[in-house]
């Protein structure tokens, strides 16, 4: 346990990649989310802030 109190989830160096044309046979990628590291306490809050299209949606997912 930390300071913070009791460490819910933790994210360590994320990254998300989605395939940008399905119907290609070798299917080139696109990085939505490169290396996001994040800690989520008990009773604390936890703010993800960005531009749209950012990836805050997919990196709560």
């Amino acid at each position: 346990m930390s300071n913070y109190g009791e460490l819910l989830i933790e994210g360590n160096n994320v990254v998300k990649d989605f395939p940008i044309n399905s119907n290609a046979l070798s299917q080139p990628m696109m990085r939505a989310i490169n290396d996001v590291s994040f800690k989520m306490y008990k009773s604390r809050g936890l703010s993800i802030v960005g531009e749209s299209g950012s990836g805050k949606s997919t990196t709560l997912r």
